[in-house]
């Protein structure tokens, strides 16, 4: 929703020119993004809207055999912030899976992203932890039904 919201926001109220919020350091510079993170794979959209969806789709797969909380919020963080991007890539001109994704966030050296890039990157990082760490997405009572459902 915070992504929805600020996405709105700032198409309505960013012009042509970065907004100053601190300095040089940080700073509001609305761009659409073809591409993917950090600008990557500029013009194809389609592919990642694709990568996406299946991705998604495989989060609810699997999200309701999950009875880790720690897992099943981060899976949900993640899902959530590819469906941001995923629905401008819908949404946005010229949409069809092709539409650009709304960046509006600037640091020094780094690309200009958005808050569901924020989650996408906060979730991936808790994820390699998890896996560091080999926390299972199912509790020990539940080892013996990994995968069954209800």
């Amino acid at each position: 929703l915070l992504d929805y919201i600020s996405k709105y926001l700032a198409i309505k109220y960013l012009g042509p020119e970065p907004m100053k919020l601190i300095g040089s350091f940080l700073k509001l510079n609305l761009t659409i993004n073809s591409g993917a993170a950090f600008s990557m794979g500029s013009g194809s959209g389609r592919i990642f809207a694709i990568f996406a969806i299946v991705f998604i789709a495989v989060v609810f797969y699997i999200g309701r055999r999950i009875d880790s909380k720690i897992w099943a919020t981060t899976l949900g963080a993640l899902a959530g912030g590819v469906c941001g991007n995923l629905s401008d890539r819908i949404f946005r001109a010229p949409a069809g899976l092709n539409g650009g994704v709304v960046d509006w966030i600037q640091l020094p050296h780094w690309p200009i992203f958005n808050f569901a890039d924020v989650v996408i990157d906060v979730a991936v990082l808790i994820i390699i932890f998890l896996l560091i760490k080999k926390i299972p997405l199912k509790s020990e009572r539940h080892k013996g039904d990994r995968f069954k459902s209800g």
